[in-house]
């Protein structure tokens, strides 16, 4: 209750098949899957987040602040005022900083009533990894209406994938494919599991779309989620991963299908947790899409033609109340003017490296490099046989590395690659394991 002293944190997963509470003594004590009392701190699913990690110098909490900020700023595909955002240190030093578009966040809170804050689905995993003294795993969460997979290592988290579809897309599919209703198709599903080859082709496209690297630098899998009691899905992902799946330890009473995130949401509480508070924040620098730059050159240029042309008594305010003018104007699409441009040559100079600047940032951001990889895995599909075990990208390079059956599908691999990423060369090519050949290719992200 509203104002009510209460010795229990707790927290809240508002799932689409119901809402899962746990809570949990703040000084000791067991959880229990109810709810205690107290504001509770709600999960926020991972797919409403985009993540970034960023490398910090040594430097204080403002300065850490302002350079993830500006990081943020220039690589994301949308204005940072549009969103809500926060970040937590992890070891390194290192910043993880999640981002939430502000439209989609207000719809999402709006629906949890009163609560003391919200955590990522991927922190509240970390959380209760870390409380189950589990450093190293890769987590995997089958819910009903999406997939998350996140990686952690030395006790921090790697990364984080979520793919739009669950054990609901999953019963869907069935229901098409066998010709069913959507009731007996669940049924089905929750009976036979991986029997079915339509459950496996699903399983299949989650783990080819999951870009998991082979082997796994993890020694542990855990499971979680209400799809993780799907029969046959352990024995499935063990064939697959070449490690035995294991749902995810949990403390007495709690159980890993229903209460991981609701957990780590409670255990926020406690002593030295490490916490998020998502606000939005005022652009700290010029923002807008290349069709406002173009506006805002051509705007220049025009009125700097104009101001050449007046040939009257007033000329130096006339062109003072031109460029004022030009700076509201400009401004008021999100473009903020340094106050030395004096001539058109400076400011048509200045424009043509803004948009250099977009274009090389706009060729090294995460959506690009995903383009890149679910591109090399469409090439992967059609050159049959050959494995992908990594994809390593530094500065501004990808560095794929593998295995084919012979070195001719090495090279019909390497020619479609080539049509991909600009100056793909071949670094290495030898013989491995049996009759097979690794490779290791190196080149450019695609052109933007």
């Amino acid at each position: 209750m509203e104002g009510t002293l209460s010795f229990y944190s707790v927290g809240k997963d508002f799932g689409s098949t119901g809402v899962r509470t746990v809570s949990l003594g703040l000084i000791g004590g067991s959880a229990i899957p109810l709810d205690k009392g107290g504001r509770p701190v709600a999960v926020a699913p991972s797919h409403c987040f985009t993540y970034r990690k960023v490398r910090l110098p040594q430097a204080n909490a403002k300065t850490c602040r302002r350079i993830v900020q500006e990081e943020l700023t220039f690589g994301l595909p949308l204005p940072l005022h549009q969103c809500v955002w926060d970040y937590y240190l992890q070891s390194g030093p290192e910043a993880f900083a999640v981002v939430a578009q502000q439209s989609r966040w207000q719809e999402l809170s709006s629906r949890w009533g009163a609560v003391q804050g919200a955590d990522p689905e991927p922190l509240c995993y970390l959380r209760v990894a870390l409380h189950m003294h589990i450093p190293d795993a890769l987590i995997v969460d089958f819910g009903a209406s999406h997939t998350t997979w996140v990686s952690i290592a030395a006790g921090k988290i790697d990364w984080v994938r979520t793919m739009m579809r669950g054990g609901q897309a999953m019963s869907q599919q069935l229901a098409d494919q066998a010709r069913v209703s959507l009731g007996e198709a669940e049924d089905l599903k929750r009976r036979r599991g991986t029997e079915l080859p339509e459950v496996k082709a699903f399983l299949g496209e989650l783990l080819e779309e999951a870009l998991l690297p082979k082997p796994l630098t993890q020694r542990r899998v855990l499971l979680c989620g209400g799809g993780s009691n799907l029969p046959g899905l352990r024995a499935y992902l063990h064939s697959q991963l070449g490690i035995e799946p294991e749902p995810f330890p949990m403390p007495a009473l709690l159980s890993p299908n229903e209460h991981v995130s609701a957990l780590g949401a409670a255990l926020s509480a406690r002593f030295g947790q490490q916490r998020m508070l998502l606000q939005s924040s005022a652009p700290t620098s010029t923002e807008g899409n290349l069709n406002s730059w173009l506006a805002v050159g051509f705007a220049a240029l025009g009125l700097w033609i104009v101001g050449l042309e007046i040939r009257h008594r007033g000329l130096s305010q006339e062109q003072a109340n031109l460029r004022g003018q030009f700076r509201t104007s400009a401004a008021a699409l999100g473009v903020n003017l340094p106050a030395n441009l004096d001539s058109p040559i400076q400011a048509e100079k200045w424009l043509a490296q803004q948009a250099t600047f977009r274009q090389s940032v706009r060729s090294r951001s995460v959506a690009t490099v995903t383009d890149g990889i679910s591109r090399a895995a469409q090439a992967l599909r059609e050159i049959q046989d050959c494995s992908l075990y990594s994809i390593t990208y530094d500065e501004g390079k990808l560095i794929l590395e593998g295995d084919a059956p012979s070195n001719l599908k090495a090279q019909q691999l390497r020619q479609k690659w080539s049509q991909i990423f600009p100056g793909l060369q071949q670094k290495k090519l030898q013989p491995g394991q049996g009759s097979r050949f690794r490779f290791e290719f190196e080149g450019g992200l695609p052109k933007v």
